[in-house]
């Protein structure tokens, strides 16, 4: 399903950011939906409907969303630097709540209408940051409405061969170890999705 309005989208730059924000305005427009995931072309469950459903549904009860925050090494700090000034001061944007999230999250109903209602404040100020949908939605719900209402949850399971890696590794044809591992990530039932799996008819 392709909507209607859409976004020229680069890696590392705001069209992702731009374009979240169009999928989520079209997906409010039905109020009988509650949460709303993020995940790539590259994505798939490992866990059927039902199971997601039950965990996830509960989120939109409590006003809550899930996101997986960055490490606290404090290397993500570099890029608050391109934020735009004094419009980040002005907006209480600051070091100390200017997060690091993976895109790969699940946000609530209330969340999904903030971020919406906000854009035309908050999009332009995160414009020449490095990689900025690693930071819009988490800041902006962290700054309005506290770090309570954020689950510090790893949704999608990535398999990364090095960390320093910009790519996470692309799953092909699966070997046993690669079934072993996403088995046992279904096992724990912590994670909902996994990436990335390339294409196969």
């Amino acid at each position: 399903y392709v909507i209607s309005r859409n976004e020229k989208t680069q890696w590392g730059n705001i069209g992702i950011v731009k374009a979240m924000n169009l999928l989520l305005e079209e997906a409010l427009e039905d109020a009988s939906n509650r949460i709303f995931i993020f995940v790539s072309e590259s994505c798939i469950p490992i866990h059927n409907f039902d199971y997601i459903y039950n965990e996830v549904i509960e989120l939109d009860k409590n006003n809550k969303s899930y996101f997986s925050l960055g490490n606290n090494t404090g290397y993500h700090l570099k890029r608050f630097d391109y934020m735009k000034q004094p419009e980040t001061k002005n907006l209480g944007i600051n070091k100390e709540n200017f997060l690091k999230g993976e895109l790969w999250s699940i946000i609530c109903r209330k969340h999904a209408n903030y971020i919406v209602n906000t854009k035309g404040i908050y999009t332009k100020i995160f414009d020449d940051i490095y990689v900025p949908d690693e930071h819009y939605n988490i800041t902006l719900l962290n700054l309005k409405f506290g770090s309570d209402s954020i689950i510090n949850r790893s949704t999608t399971y990535t398999k990364w061969l090095n960390p320093n890696d910009k790519h996470p590794y692309t799953f092909k044809e699966l070997t046993k170890d690669d079934k072993d591992i996403l088995e046992k990530e279904k096992n724990d039932g912590i994670r909902l999705f996994a990436r990335k799996f390339k294409y196969f008819e």
